[in-house]
């Protein structure tokens, strides 16, 4: 049996072993009906022997909830693990003080004061995941609570990305599709595409980083490709962070005594809050938004008394004294414990956490010194279709050209002809690995040639490294930093450092685009150079397309006069029923471009229809709204139809309201380093690092003037 399964074995006997807490059994009791006292004291496996006739014993089975422990940089929006942290997890009852604004859409919860005791704990592996056991009466007790109380299986739910999608506010642009469901996110893919303002609102109510995750994993998705990644993105939650509450004028916090303005406050709320309780509260600490009830009336203040849930605490020692300190806390409501399959919880770090800047590797089998994997691809070919052409430096798998244009990839012959492989660059914080022990070698370091120019040597790149010491263990972390030369000193691969074989994290935004041929140099004691390996080809490309709209015109159906519209607040006025034209003109260039999408989007029912012939090569996709092309080889890296523009239709029964045009461009160049499906799909697949869109709104109503 695996360790991970003996592990999992030995932690279930533990917990059914353990005496319950007294929390646990007025839970238990409260769900069983059995007296408490008849349950005290008493472990699982003794309460399974005792009553196994009395109630139905798959209530003490126990739900497996997962997650993971990140930090987010705050510049990139990049989310790096937090490995080696101890997750605790903790029963809670709190009381707290809700706070509805008038004529608000959010809700804010204030803690007076909190119970908690802890369910389980575990410890993240490298790449910061983590899965604890909970006892299943712990959350059908939540699921119970709530449901006994009007609007509380609802207030008590962090809105996801997915709720922000469902709310009032898109629900116009919903209806028209019945075969909308929660469970299906394949069809809310379809809704996305059909209606780019969709995507318009989200960057506007959530972080942009997560807008932009999700159109690129829609515009991105293929046909039967798991939806695994889009669904984990729409279950997160809208907010990462808490957001702070539009607080009545008269309130005011005093931030540096970390105290309200208790006057003010307690004319609002003391009627039904004991004062020793009001007076623990915090303004400053506030958790939300939440969805507040729409049916019912809110008091704009309201105490609710001893509030269930299981909440989570992240320790880390980040100072190596053996002690570990708080990374995060918040832990309210992280778990949509309504939900029939629980998401994977995602907690977002404190800014002292230790991160690691990779923790997925390839398997490196060393035989001798080379560079070997660029992320978790390899730089070494494979027959007959290639990973990665050592002289271009490009990646020969992902991004392949489609001659005819169309999304659909062609079969690809077997050898495969060059101009039936990839051209697809490097992009992001890349991660060289490979093999650096050479017989009296001490140090390595990492050189260039960038376009074919002088030999230069990459410095003052580090990067954290960690390992599991001991026994409960402790975090071991060493910081790899080079010298003012660039050498590296060599780690022993029976240290057993995490990651491993790492030679450099490779910033790449911070260098200029082009190809490296990068060679590793091995160095003795004294750093004189013992060896030296064949340079192998590095193509980055981190610049992003260009897509703008040229021309903007409009006429009567049926020939005439076209009449020009501006790019700022464009209006037509149209005839009342009648059929009109809209011209768009748009120009697209990437110095490796992969795709475009031109489409339009309509007022409620019936989107603009191209009625002009595609351009060559591109092809006509969603009813008629929308034409896409896939670049058709290396050098197919611009497109410009502002001579001949796409013509669309927009038929007289159409409502007057606002009719919008969508441009999208996407590079071929990618990032190896994890996720994306790359790895299970042995790189035989289409992703997208850079990209860049524009939209146009245009106001089309009837011209009633004269009539």
């Amino acid at each position: 049996m695996a360790k991970n399964e003996n592990k999992a074995v030995d932690e279930v006997l533990e917990l059914h072993n353990r005496p319950l807490t007294e929390r646990q059994v007025l839970h238990l009791s409260a769900l069983t009906g059995k007296a408490t006292e008849a349950l005290l004291g008493l472990s699982i496996a003794e309460i399974q022997q005792k009553f196994r006739f009395e109630f139905d014993l798959s209530i003490l089975l126990f739900r497996r909830v997962c997650g993971k422990v990140v930090k987010t940089n705050p510049a990139t929006g990049e989310e790096y693990p937090v490995p080696f942290a101890t997750v605790y997890v903790e029963g809670s009852d709190c009381n707290l003080l809700a706070y509805s604004p008038p004529e608000g859409q959010w809700l804010w919860f204030y803690p007076l004061s909190c119970q908690r005791e802890q369910v389980a704990s575990t410890v993240t592996d490298q790449c910061g995941n983590f899965c604890v056991l909970i006892p299943r009466w712990e959350i059908d007790w939540i699921l119970r609570w709530r449901k006994t109380k009007i609007c509380f299986p609802d207030i008590f739910i962090k809105p996801s990305i997915l709720d922000i999608l469902k709310s009032s506010i898109m629900a116009p642009a919903l209806k028209p599709s019945a075969s909308w469901s929660e469970k299906d996110p394949d069809s809310l893919s379809f809704i996305i595409n059909q209606n780019p303002d969709i995507l318009e609102h989200l960057l506007q109510v959530v972080d942009p980083l997560f807008a932009d995750k999700v159109s690129r994993i829609q515009q991105t998705a293929e046909l039967g490709a798991p939806a695994e990644t889009l669904r984990n993105l729409l279950d997160r939650p809208a907010f990462e962070r808490s957001l702070p509450p539009p607080l009545p004028d008269d309130i005011e916090i005093n931030e540096t005594a970390n105290s309200p303005d208790f006057d003010n406050i307690s004319a609002k709320v003391a009627k039904n809050i004991d004062a020793p309780l009001l007076e623990s509260i915090q303004l400053n600490k506030f958790i939300g938004p939440f969805r507040r009830c729409k049916n019912i009336y809110m008091p704009e203040w309201h105490l609710i008394a001893d509030v269930p849930d299981i909440t989570f605490r992240v320790t880390q020692d980040i100072d190596g004294d053996g002690d570990e300190e708080v990374i995060y806390d918040e832990g309210f409501f992280d778990v949509r414990w309504n939900n029939g399959d629980i998401p994977n919880v995602v907690l977002q770090a404190s800014e002292i956490a230790i991160a690691a800047n990779v923790c997925l590797n390839p398997e490196v089998a060393c035989q001798a010194s080379a560079i070997v994997s660029a992320g978790l691809m390899p730089l070494y070919n494979s027959e007959p279709v290639p990973y990665h052409d050592q002289l271009s430096g490009y990646a020969r798998r992902p991004n392949r050209p489609h001659p005819n244009g169309t999304f659909s990839a062609p079969a690809l012959p077997m050898p495969p002809p060059d101009h039936l492989l990839a051209t697809a660059p490097f992009a992001g914080t890349l991660q060289l690995y490979g093999c650096n022990h050479h017989e009296g070698a001490e140090y390595y370091r990492l050189r260039y040639q960038f376009n074919g120019s002088a030999l230069s040597t990459f410095s003052g790149q580090s990067w954290n490294v960690f390992r599991w010491l001991g026994s409960p263990g402790y975090l071991d972390v060493q910081t790899v930093t080079p010298d003012v030369q660039g050498w590296y000193a060599i780690l022993p691969e029976t240290d057993r450092w995490l990651p491993s074989h790492l030679l450099l994290n490779w910033p790449t935004k911070g260098y200029q685009n082009g190809l490296y041929q990068i060679s590793l140099e091995l160095a003795d004691s004294s750093k004189h150079i013992l060896h030296t390996t064949t340079p192998i080809g590095v193509q980055i490309d981190n610049a992003l397309p260009v897509a703008a709209f040229t021309t903007l015109a409009w006429r009567v159906q049926g020939g005439g006069e076209w009449h020009g519209l501006s790019f700022t607040c464009p209006v037509i006025r149209r005839p009342a029923g009648s059929t009109i034209e809209i011209s768009v003109g748009a120009y697209v260039s990437a110095p490796h471009l992969r795709s475009v999408h031109l489409r339009g989007n309509g007022c409620g029912a019936g989107a603009p229809v191209l009625i002009s012939a595609a351009p060559d090569n591109w092809e006509v996709y969603a009813g008629g709204s929308a034409i896409r092309h896939w670049h058709r080889g290396a050098s197919d890296n611009s497109f410009d139809n502002t001579a001949t523009p796409a013509v669309f239709e927009v038929s007289g029964s159409s409502p007057s309201g606002v009719y919008s045009f969508y441009l999208a461009a996407y590079s071929r160049a990618f990032n190896p380093s994890g996720g994306g499906g790359g790895f299970e799909a042995d790189w035989h697949y289409n992703p997208t690092e850079n990209w860049r869109h524009a939209n146009i709104s245009i106001a089309v109503v009837d011209d009633i003037r004269g009539g």
